[in-house]
């Protein structure tokens, strides 16, 4: 069964994939989930990036499309003398994300298994003019980006000897989501 899942990053269960929200602070050791994502899309490393109104990943986005939501020029001046500067989403500007998954039996194994197919992250939309409307940014298919999240570990603040990858995190499902939609065979 493929169910579809909100992770809200407001849950303190789900502060990993959050923290930390400053993206400049920690250049190199700690990242968040979005942080990741981010740096690896612009630098093409991620290219299975689809558009955010078809859950089935058929309308795959080209590099530009994927970095209009990422990154805009805004002008903060006047018609006489234009402003022009870039506004990007930061990991602070990320409120939750959207998984797609399928439950399945394994009869080998005789359990229940998850495997996570897609990931949305949910953000600022920067097109409008306030900022404060959240949107839905665009569906990553999750395992070609699975090798990436898996070099990438986790920020735990109460133990930094047992650290996990995003991977390891998101796979095992240590997190808190709750189920939204689900696939009916029946229409």
């Amino acid at each position: 069964k493929i169910v579809y899942e909100k992770v809200d990053l407001a849950e303190r269960l789900n502060f990993p994939l959050l923290f930390p929200i400053e993206d400049d602070l920690y250049v190199d050791t700690r990242k968040s989930l979005w942080r990741v994502l981010k740096e690896n899309i612009i630098n093409k490393n991620i290219t299975l990036i689809y558009n955010a109104n078809n859950d089935n990943f058929k309308e795959l986005l080209t590099y530009d499309q994927a970095m209009s939501s990422i990154k805009i020029t805004k002008n903060y001046g006047d018609e006489l003398e234009p402003d022009y500067q870039d506004v990007e989403i930061t990991s602070a500007d990320i409120t939750g994300y959207y998984l797609k998954g399928m439950w399945y039996f394994d009869k080998r194994q005789g359990e229940m298994k998850y495997r996570l197919l897609g990931l949305m992250p949910v953000g600022k939309n920067l097109k409008d003019d306030d900022g404060k409307n959240n949107t839905d940014l665009f569906w990553i298919w999750y395992p070609s980006s699975r090798k990436i999240l898996h070099k990438e570990q986790v920020f735990n603040d109460k133990n930094n000897a047992n650290r996990i990858s995003f991977d390891q995190l998101l796979v095992s499902r240590r997190f808190s989501s709750f189920i939204y939609k689900e696939d009916n065979v029946y229409g």
